[in-house]
Parts: C-alpha cells; structure tokens; sequence
C-alpha cells in the first residue's frame, strides 16, 4: 500500500484475493486525501453520517454485498465529489431509498443493479442537477420512478434493464416534451416471462 494521502484507488474483498481491510467502513480511510476511488466488498449493515470521516476527494464509489440495512443515500449525497456511483448485489436489503433534498451536486454517472429488496425510489427537489446517465437494472419490485429526474436537463441516457412493466410505464406516460426526449435516450430490456424466471 503507497503511504497515507498517497492513495488513489482501493479494491477490497470483492475479487479473489484481496484483503478485507476497513471492516467498519468508508470511514477507515478518511486521512487519505488522494483516494478517488473505492470499491467496498464485505458487509457493514451501516455507513457513518459523518461526512468529515469519508475520504473527501472520493469521486467513484462501488457498493457490493456491504447488505446495508440504513438508507445510505442521506449521507451519500453530502459527499461533495462524488461522480460516480455504483450499488451492486445487496449493497443495500431494504424496501426504500430517498435521496436528500440538494444531494449529490456532482453525481454524473449512477448505476443501481440488483437491489432486489427495493421496491420505492424517489427523490428531493435538486438532487442530482448534474446526472448524465442513470442505469436502473433488475428491479421487478419497483413501480414508482422519480419523475424529477426524467426533467433534468443534463441526462442524456437513461438504462432501464429487466425492470418491472409497471415501473416502464410510469416512464413511458411521461407528458409532452418531455417525453420526446426521454424516448430518445431509454434503453430498455423486459424481463423474461415470469415461468422463466
């Protein structure tokens, strides 16, 4: 490991062979300055609500089997750098997610995959203002979609993967202009019939 502030980029516990090194969380490598990029591999149920314990230049975030049970969206959303953000297989088990009012001012890129717990996504007025691509995939549970975000002016692609008919309609009936535009940017895959699943 280079000396501390040095480092830049950390993988922990998700690929074979590396070391498990923060088990109580992001908050382990607050004191790195230059670290821009983590990926968080083992299960820690909580993240801390003090913004002053994360990394403060973390730009790119990967969630994976952390199976946090507190929405981390509230404390996410303060991190001032954040462009990226990742939430992978049960990074986070429960039912609800809300995204803070004015959180996450620099999130360009997130992608939500297999959360399969989730079932209702929304979020605060200008949250996300710089959001470009939003993928949203294997979500057969969730019926409501942040319309909020279908109006944001900067998003060019939107990813909607295996998600629940429900769910697409709700994006599909997207009034006037604004859905001339949304049609043009979704990408969308069904899932398979349910005796395929």
């Amino acid at each position: 490991m280079q000396a501390q502030g040095a480092l830049k980029a950390l993988n922990d516990g998700a690929e074979c062979g590396i070391m498990r090194l923060f088990p109580i969380g992001l908050e382990s490598f607050s004191r790195h300055k230059c670290l821009c990029k983590l990926f968080l591999g083992i299960p820690i149920k909580r993240l801390s609500m003090e913004t002053k314990l994360y990394p403060s230049n973390l730009m790119q975030l990967k969630l994976f089997k952390t199976r946090l049970v507190e929405d981390p969206m509230p404390i996410l959303g303060r991190l001032p750098n954040l462009r990226i953000l990742m939430l992978f297989s049960n990074s986070y088990i429960r039912r609800k997610m809300k995204c803070p009012y004015g959180g996450f001012p620099e999130l360009e890129f997130p992608q939500m995959l297999n959360l399969y717990e989730l079932q209702d996504f929304s979020i605060k007025e200008t949250t996300m203002p710089n959001l470009k691509t939003l993928k949203l995939e294997f979500y057969r549970r969730i019926t409501r979609f942040p319309y909020r975000l279908l109006r944001l002016e900067k998003l060019q692609r939107l990813s909607l993967y295996e998600v629940s008919q429900e769910l697409m309609n709700v994006v599909s009936d997207t009034p006037g202009e604004d859905w001339n535009r949304i049609r043009l940017i979704t990408s969308y895959a069904p899932p398979p019939p349910k005796n395929l699943w």
